[in-house]
Order: structure tokens, then sequence, then C-alpha cells
């Protein structure tokens, strides 16, 4: 698991955004897979969220 990836938090966990130190929007925010998502991910407090199929492909064709 590298480079940019959809997370977002679980439940009413609040997790605060270490750039920003904003809380992260229930919808979840793009972000770098760095050691303190990969922690926060291991404590359960954010999941990844999956993307969608073809959002891929969408954004190669244009």
């Amino acid at each position: 698991m590298e480079g940019v990836v959809t997370i977002r938090p679980i439940g009413e966990a609040r997790v605060l955004h270490p750039g920003t130190f904003q809380p992260l929007d229930k919808e979840g925010a793009r972000v770098a897979l760095d050691t303190y998502w990969r922690r926060r991910i291991a404590e359960g407090a954010v999941e990844i969220v999956a993307a969608k199929k073809g959002a891929k492909n969408k954004a190669a064709k244009e």
C-alpha cells in the first residue's frame, strides 16, 4: 500500500489531519499513505475507502 488513498474516520472517531490540524471530514479525504495514516489505520480510527471501479480509467481518458 503506497501512494495516495482516500480515508475516512470510523464511527465517531475525531482524527486530526497532521498538515492542517483540522478534523478529517466524515466523507473522507485523499492523503499520502505515510506513517501517520498507517498508525491511524492500525489503531482503527480510520479506514481506506475503496476506489470506485473505472475511476482510474476515466481520469486516464480525459
